[in-house]
């Protein structure tokens, strides 16, 4: 064998060494990291508390009710076997006190293809519950259920079919229509008779709820349902139970590898606690500027009132100094009028003194006349009686005298009184409307006065066409 020979031979061989110990640590590779894959998983998911995994001797940290039992040699819990009526249920001993957790685990139902049987529930209940037939609980319970609905009640081909369904212990599940108008979310998931196991993870978060699904068991999840505002309690028990047909064979059902992690983890918490600071900065950032506002909307609102009172403090002071003006007026024109009303009383005082003088002209007249007679019948020459006559006479001339002053007196009252008013008319003719008023009685009364002068006037004119 040549040297070219030998060398391609030992290169071959050492090729071939080295892929054998490749393929002889490629497990152990694949091993480590789908360890390492789960560890950064579990870290994901917060801290597993052991006390809800079912103990791998027994699962005696759950109690098992009907025929559900604990299967040591697969480390499952068989809730039903396919037979008719089979109803079993499993509750944990411990309380979960996490504010916000995560639960996995894995099922599979397997039956006749046409026989399906009633269904299997998850459960997060404030206390574990007795046997019903609500998939093998009772309906009424506060909490939460994920609810697998395997039989077809309404005839729709719907199912098999996941909701959820939150109760407060007085809600009545609706057998009739699988739940329609009771139940929130839903998806169609054909979760029997798969060949493989079915991943369930249902996360309760910060008031939120979401289901997850992996149908093919190969870490693929698919979201089936979520809802927000969603108030569920601490120190709640978790639960499964499944049921069948009364009359009929049905579905085994099997739970496996059952896990519930607290989601509050370090992680999270110093996440939660920089949200909580963002959102603080946030509000606080938020308040500053609202509080600017505020305080700009303060002087805006404080100048608006300052304005207000500023404006009725000005109407007040017109409507007390139109008040006072008025009543200033109302004095003036009142003053006026008592005034006029006094001056009118002259006429008819004046009247009086006209009808006395007319009453003395009367006798004066008849005297003058007697002594006419006498000095006629006496045909002497008196010189003392013609003096009297004459003095009689000038005495009634003065009293003519006097009556044609006193007649010019009464006329230049009225024209006073006429004037006056003009007066008044003019100083109150953008006046208030008592000021009319008051100048209306005035001329009602100023009118009475007239006739009664009238007729003071027309007795006075009797008397003279008596007299002559």
């Amino acid at each position: 064998m040549c040297i070219r020979d030998r060398v391609s031979t030992q290169s071959t061989g050492s090729a071939d060494r080295s892929m054998l110990a490749m393929s002889r640590s490629l497990p152990l590779l694949l091993v480590l990291l789908r360890t390492s894959v789960a560890a950064e998983d579990d870290a994901e998911r917060g801290t597993l508390i052991s006390h809800f995994t079912p103990t791998v001797s027994s699962g005696a940290n759950y109690n098992y009710v009907g025929a559900a039992q604990y299967v040591r040699s697969t480390q499952e819990v068989e809730l039903t076997t396919a037979d008719a009526n089979s109803v079993g249920a499993m509750w944990s001993q411990e309380l979960n006190h996490a504010d916000g957790w995560e639960v996995t685990f894995q099922l599979q139902v397997t039956g006749e293809p046409e026989s399906p049987g009633k269904g299997l529930a998850f459960w997060y209940t404030n206390t574990p519950l007795e046997v019903g037939t609500l998939y093998g609980s009772d309906e009424r319970y506060e909490g939460f259920g994920l609810l697998f609905d395997s039989y077809d009640d309404d005839g729709k081909s719907d199912n098999p079919i996941i909701m959820g369904w939150v109760n407060d212990g007085t809600k009545v599940f609706n057998h009739d229509t699988d739940g329609l108008g009771t139940r929130f979310g839903g998806c169609r998931a054909k979760y029997r008779n798969r060949g493989n196991k079915v991943g369930v993870k249902i996360t309760y978060q910060s008031d939120s709820l979401k289901v997850m699904l992996d149908m093919r068991n190969n870490g693929v999840w698919e979201r089936c349902l979520a809802k927000d505002s969603i108030y569920l309690a601490t120190g709640s028990h978790i639960g499964f139970s499944a049921a069948n047909m009364v009359e009929k064979a049905g579905d085994a059902v099997r739970v496996s590898n059952v896990q519930l992690f607290d989601l509050e983890t370090e992680a999270k918490i110093r996440e939660q606690e920089e949200q909580i600071a963002k959102e603080e900065a946030a509000a606080k950032k938020a308040a500053s500027e609202s509080g600017e506002i505020h305080s700009l909307a303060e002087q805006i609102t404080g100048i608006q009132k300052d304005l207000h009172d500023e404006f009725l403090q000005k109407i007040a002071s017109m409507i007390q100094r139109d008040h006072v003006t008025t009543s200033h007026e109302f004095r003036s024109i009142r003053f006026q009028l008592t005034s006029m009303l006094e001056q009118s009383s002259s006429p008819k005082e004046t009247l009086v003194e006209l009808q006395n003088t007319v009453e003395t002209l009367k006798t004066s007249f008849k005297a003058l006349n007697d002594e006419l007679d006498s000095v006629k019948n006496s045909k002497a020459d008196d010189n003392d009686g013609v003096k009297k006559l004459t003095q009689n006479i000038a005495n009634i001339k003065a009293t003519m005298d006097s009556h044609h002053r006193a007649q010019e007196n009464i006329k230049g009252s009225i024209q006073e009184h006429m004037e006056n008013v003009d007066k008044i008319v003019e100083k109150t003719g953008e006046g208030v409307g008592v000021s009319w008023t008051v100048l209306f009685l005035f001329q009602i009364m100023f009118v009475v006065a007239l006739v009664l002068w009238k007729r003071g006037a027309s007795s006075t004119q009797e008397t003279k066409s008596h007299f002559i």
